[in-house]
């Protein structure tokens, strides 16, 4: 069989099993990176016993069971605390005494942040943590609202809850673990206050109905932390991303994307890099 002929038979098939999904779980993950899928859906088919898209679809189509695997292993990602801690410490340092003290001169006590693809929560929290620990420390009050969202459901029940294994602090300082978490039988729980900062919603960042979490009404956000969602899609899905995004942030608000992750087409002139060292943008 010709190459690309037996190319265009995966490309269907593939496209054949997103399609499933999505009449299943209404959940579009056709913009995402072929490489992507490729090794996702892979792990799924070892586990299944199919050796190729095709069996696989076979497989998918009579055991309705296998939907939730999949949307599983194709909406999780695996987070901790304070993931990539230098960009966290530049927030603590930098970026958030920055935006609370043009809030203070402002006479703006609000402060809004957004969490856009917070997984199982670890960034949400980790953020309103350094904020709490910044006001304390300053003595200094003001209403804070995070928006964490998240297009799988079973991650954000498992958000809600706060209770972390110790993996999962790898990253995370003993002053923080020690103010801010209890521990009971090997678990780690976020303190009530710093849970009742965050909203968790699902929300999906393709979605063409609404450009910010239906939670915070009308977006305006001082801060949105959108890291490694980006990375899972080609460029014309990450276009419509940074429209919402774009559209969400306040005049002076910051962006903090993921490592691997810059502005794309017509957004690369919309956004101002604050840091060489960091992939944090304000908005132009």
């Amino acid at each position: 069989m010709p190459n690309n002929l037996q190319e265009e038979i995966v490309s269907k098939e593939l496209h054949e099993i997103l399609s499933l999904l999505f009449l299943s779980t209404k959940v579009d993950l056709c913009g995402s990176k072929p490489g992507f899928l490729h090794r996702r859906i892979t792990r799924r088919m070892l586990a299944t016993n199919t050796n190729n898209y095709s069996e696989y679809l076979e497989y998918l189509k009579k055991n309705t069971n296998e939907i939730e695997a999949l949307q599983d292993i194709l909406t999780i990602n695996v987070s901790h605390f304070f993931r990539n801690s230098f960009t966290f410490e530049y927030l603590s340092k930098i970026i958030i005494p920055k935006i609370i003290n043009n809030k203070i001169k402002a006479n703006n006590p609000t402060l809004r942040i957004w969490s856009a693809g917070c997984s199982t929560g670890e960034e949400a929290y980790s953020i309103s943590i350094l904020i709490d620990n910044y006001l304390q420390k300053n003595n200094l009050h003001i209403n804070l609202s995070i928006f964490a969202t998240d297009i799988h459901q079973k991650s954000l029940d498992f958000a809600k809850k706060g209770e972390y294994p110790a993996e999962s602090l790898k990253e995370t300082k003993l002053e923080i673990i020690t103010n801010y978490f209890s521990q009971l039988d090997g678990k780690y729980t976020i303190l009530p206050k710093i849970k009742e900062m965050v909203h968790f919603s699902a929300f999906n960042l393709l979605n063409n109905q609404q450009y910010a979490p239906e939670e915070s009404i009308y977006g305006d956000f001082d801060l949105i932390l959108c890291r490694n969602v980006l990375i899972y899609f080609n460029k014309g899905y990450q276009e419509i991303i940074f429209n919402k995004l774009y559209k969400s942030m306040n005049s002076s608000s910051f962006l903090i994307l993921g490592e691997a992750e810059e502005p794309t087409g017509i957004y690369e002139k919309r956004f101002h890099k604050e840091s060489i060292y960091f992939k944090i943008y304000n908005k132009l």
